[in-house]
């Protein structure tokens, strides 16, 4: 494959018109036709990039340390990557859309698994863009260090498929996918997640600060303490995975709204249960049911949801969003202006249903129930 000032190429020899195919959101590989490939090539200024190279497209840019998202693709690459005649770990991976400061060391750890990295072994060179301030300009930057008169030639590249199909991407089997949490464990030498003779009776909540916070924390945490030992957490762009990873070892219950670092969810040990609290309106894709579509791959993970449903349970934290959006069913928020919108909110939590999901659902966990046992329908929107 063939790159030149941001563009990705494939040489046609001939007039017979090939199409250009679309390989994610932003992202195209061009047909450039000519009459012949080598007296093209011949005529321009090239170099090749030897090995096996992966091209991968972040395509929640605008969202650059959403680190839910990356299940949604690596999970599936990790299980064809098992599959296929191609290099492990490969030879360079090219990145598209992010920064090199969006590159975090939970998303790195990911990346390592998933591409095959010994535990004493660095990552491949991963190949960004030049950076911008602005994420709409990300998309168009040349890579770092590629000269915009020369033309690469690829020597083999596996293309990631991205074109924002929803939440439900995962892996392709479920040994594969308990085989990913595993080796994520043993990344940071830690003992692989098992069964224990009985789940603790930790809690742990998780807190935003920014959006999706929880209006009646006070009185949602008093109720989660009638429950268990409460820990409450605060995950960011800097927070070592390490310890996250040892927070996820010894919780038995997880309760989070619904937003990045619930990608932690599918590292639980077997037996844990995830409560989430989905923000009015999100619904769009299966992008609401993301996380419990991850953790229902590991198979010993209860995961269970309240959800906002109703007008008076969110509170717009942009004004014009309220007024533009507001008012919209759910079933008509399906463009973009709508689905941001509802990012950018904060949730005011029914207690009385709240407690009483958990009087339904925790006695199936405490007493080590299988997860097909404890399961419920899904709330609907």
């Amino acid at each position: 494959m063939y790159y030149n000032n941001g563009r990705w190429y494939a040489l046609v020899d001939g007039e017979t018109y090939i199409p250009s195919w679309r390989f994610s959101r932003n992202q195209e590989v061009l047909p450039f036709h000519v009459l012949d490939a080598q007296d093209f090539i011949d005529s321009v200024k090239w170099r090749v990039v030897p090995g096996d190279t992966i091209l991968f497209d972040f395509i929640f840019f605008i969202h650059p340390t959403a680190i839910g998202h990356w299940w949604e693709m690596l999970g599936p690459l990790y299980s064809i990557l098992k599959t296929i005649n191609f290099k492990r770990p490969c030879d360079q991976f090219v990145l598209l859309h992010l920064g090199r400061q969006h590159v975090l060391e939970w998303v790195r750890a990911m990346i390592a698994v998933t591409l095959g990295v010994g535990l004493d072994d660095e990552l491949p060179p991963v190949l960004l863009q030049d950076e911008t301030d602005n994420a709409w300009n990300q998309i168009t930057q040349q890579l770092s260090g590629f000269s915009r008169d020369t033309w690469y030639i690829f020597e083999r590249v596996l293309i990631v498929k991205d074109l924002a199909t929803g939440g439900g991407r995962t892996f392709l089997n479920f040994n594969d996918a308990r085989e990913f949490r595993e080796l994520i464990y043993r990344q940071y030498g830690l003992p692989p997640p098992a069964p224990r003779p009985q789940v603790p009776r930790v809690i742990t909540f998780q807190r935003k600060r920014a959006n999706r916070r929880i209006i009646n924390e006070e009185a949602f945490l008093d109720l989660l303490r009638g429950y268990g030992d409460l820990k409450i957490v605060e995950y960011n762009s800097s927070s070592s995975l390490y310890e996250q990873l040892l927070q996820m070892r010894k919780t038995g219950v997880y309760v989070s709204v619904h937003t990045s670092n619930l990608a932690n969810a599918p590292l639980l040990q077997p037996g844990s249960a995830v409560f989430e609290v989905i923000q009015r309106n999100w619904m769009w894709n299966g992008l609401d049911r993301s996380f419990k579509d991850q953790t229902h791959m590991m198979l010993d993970i209860h995961h269970y949801a309240w959800r906002a449903k109703y007008l008076n349970q969110t509170v717009y934290l942009n004004e014009r969003d309220f007024h533009k959006v507001g008012h919209w069913p759910a079933g008509q928020c399906g463009t973009e202006e709508c689905v941001e919108a509802h990012t950018n909110v904060d949730v005011i939590v029914d207690i009385d249903e709240f407690k009483a999901l958990l009087d339904d659902r925790l006695p199936y966990v405490w007493r080590g129930a299988g997860v097909q046992e404890a399961a419920i329908p899904w709330p609907d929107w």
